[in-house]
């Protein structure tokens, strides 16, 4: 079953940790090929490689506590409607048949497939 919400968050964290990386990689490629007499003189000092990290730490950080926020929210709200949430789009299935399609995205889903993911117990 795909989840369109959780890859999106996945792949803006992996753009920016493969743009630090690529920075990093470039910058220290950069460093090798100056002389080592103006390797100490701008942009070529340590400070500008810092900031790159800095950068992103400033981005990446905040960018997993929003995940890991945004996830606990929707275990939370699956779990107040007893796992009746559709994986693929979060919608309220509590109304919905047992098992069948997702009316907002068209996604197929059985109730214990729902239970199970979401780790509630079937009370019923």
């Amino acid at each position: 079953m795909s989840r369109p919400w959780m890859r999106t968050i996945v792949l803006l964290l992996g753009v920016i940790f493969l743009l630090t990386v690529i920075g990093a990689i470039t910058w220290g490629c950069l460093r090798m090929t100056v002389p080592l007499e103006r390797q100490g003189e701008f942009p070529f000092n340590d400070g500008v490689f810092y900031s790159i990290f800095g950068i992103f730490f400033a981005l990446f950080v905040p960018m997993l506590i929003t995940l890991a926020m945004f996830v606990h929210r929707a275990r939370k709200r699956a779990r107040s409607l007893r796992g009746r949430v559709c994986l693929s789009c979060l919608y309220d299935l509590s109304t919905s048949p047992r098992d069948g399609k997702c009316p907002e995205c068209g996604e197929k889903y059985t109730h214990d497939d729902l239970l199970e993911y979401w780790g509630v117990r079937d009370d019923e």
